[in-house]
């Protein structure tokens, strides 16, 4: 009983603190990429954009990839129902080369959320007198 109590106080922060948005899209933003994992600057001629993806909040391995782009804001669209993070990373191509960032997931962010899409049952049909 006392384990239960202590994952359930520990996990409660958690669960308040973060945001669930119900939609079927929304836009995204986050702050450009300063530079390089080391602190400095990225070199000229370096091509910077964003690749932003979904992926169910408990299986972040299987990524969908929504597109890429030079700068936020992002309109992430939902594919089907169901609880969804947004995942962003930068790309830095230099020259021939490619080189990918970590992904920033919405669920780990100092504001976290969670995107829920679940559609609406049809209403009903052929109402009448019995």
């Amino acid at each position: 009983m006392k384990k239960i109590a202590l994952i359930v106080l520990f996990c409660l922060p958690l669960l308040l603190g973060q945001t669930v948005v119900y939609v079927n899209s929304a836009v995204v933003t986050w702050n450009l990429s300063a530079g390089l994992a080391d602190g400095s600057a990225f070199l000229p001629g370096d091509v910077i954009t964003y690749e932003v993806v979904i992926a169910r909040p408990a299986d972040k391995i299987h990524i969908t990839l929504l597109g890429a782009t030079a700068l936020p804001p992002y309109t992430v669209t939902l594919p089907e129902e169901g609880d969804w993070v947004v995942g962003v990373r930068t790309i830095r191509v230099a020259g021939s080369e490619r080189i990918l960032s970590e992904f920033l997931w919405s669920d780990g962010t100092t504001n976290p959320f969670i995107l829920r899409l679940y559609r609406g049952p049809a209403a009903p049909t052929n109402l009448r007198l019995q």
